[in-house]
Order: C-alpha cells, then structure tokens, then sequence
C-alpha cells in the first residue's frame, strides 16, 4: 500500500478559507472509486489498498447519498463561489477483508 502525504498543514487547524471542513488526513493510501447512479440516488463504493498489497489486508467503504442530497452536491460543484466545503448526509457501509 503506497502512503500519499497532504501538504495542507496541520491537520488540526481550522482554516479560515474552509471553516467548516473538517481536519486534513495526515496520510492518503492508494484505493480505487466507483461511483453507481440508482434509482434511489447515488453510492460510491471506495476501495482502500488493493490485491496486490503485501499484507492483503483492504477496505471496502460505501457512501449512499440520495436524490435530493445528490442535487445539493451537484449545484455545489457548478457555482463560481470558489472553493467551499459541504456536509451532506449519507449512509455508510465498511467492510474489512483480510
């Protein structure tokens, strides 16, 4: 499993250009992301490591965001307003293999 480190400082920093997005993640691993449009809206199902790791050991997770919420999110990424955080909510499923 390959670490990607942020550069976006302390990670427990607020910052005043997102005050409301939450604490950087120190690390960041490689993983793959399906997104699956349905009838009840949309899931992303994130894959964290792979097959190939030395330990074989991943992560399945999946995030379900319905219809309404989806349309929030979709208005949120067509606005000029520049960068900006948002909170939605969604149901979510984690599966360790091992």
């Amino acid at each position: 499993m390959t670490i990607h480190h942020t550069t976006q400082g302390d990670p427990m920093t607020r910052s005043d250009t997102y005050p409301t997005r939450p604490p950087a993640i120190p690390g960041v691993v490689d993983g793959s992301l399906t997104v699956c449009q349905e009838v009840d809206g949309i899931s992303f199902h994130v894959v964290v490591g792979s097959d190939h790791d030395a330990v074989g050991e991943s992560m399945r997770v999946e995030f379900v965001i319905s219809p309404q919420h989806v349309e929030i999110i979709r208005e949120a990424l067509a606005s000029d307003s520049g960068p900006t955080a948002l909170s939605v909510p969604c149901c979510v499923g984690i599966l360790l293999i091992r």
